[in-house]
């Protein structure tokens, strides 16, 4: 990935999420789909794209995303998804993870994506599925944006 785009999109992210610029991009490291499943799903078949691990400086994007940077904002945007994540991390929300915490970054990585794709003009539904997931009782009932 040329790194003036990952400076862009981590630009995008910043302005959209409002947290600091941490001074560099991440690594990103494009891998096929079944290894993506096996970081990201343990395993088992699932559709995700992009994937940030909660802590470190790599972003794992799935080839086939990697191979349209240049030419679409979707797949542009998964990347600022994934960035958000590790803005999160660098500003110490993902600290005492669990399932609200999970929940709570996941929610605003996709405002985020939806934000940016709405600054092109593009509509793709996205994240619509958490909206309604909950965690269990036993887990902490807070995030870290409180």
């Amino acid at each position: 990935m040329a790194p003036e785009l990952c400076a862009a999109l981590l630009s995008w992210a910043v302005t959209l999420s409002g947290y600091p610029h941490p001074g560099q991009c991440p690594e990103v490291i494009a891998v096929d789909h079944p290894t993506i499943e096996k970081l990201a799903c343990t395993g088992r078949k699932c559709k995700v794209l992009g994937w940030y691990p909660g802590s470190g400086d790599k972003v794992y994007l799935d080839v086939a995303m990697d191979k349209n940077l240049s030419t679409s904002v979707y797949a542009t945007s998964i990347l600022v998804h994934e960035l958000v994540h590790y803005l999160q991390w660098k500003n110490g929300k993902l600290e005492n993870f669990n399932c609200e915490v999970a929940l709570w970054a996941e929610r605003e990585a996709y405002k985020v994506q939806r934000s940016y794709m709405d600054a092109f003009g593009t509509y793709v539904p996205i994240g619509q599925a958490l909206t309604s997931f909950t965690c269990p009782a036993s887990s902490l009932a807070h995030s870290p944006a409180e």
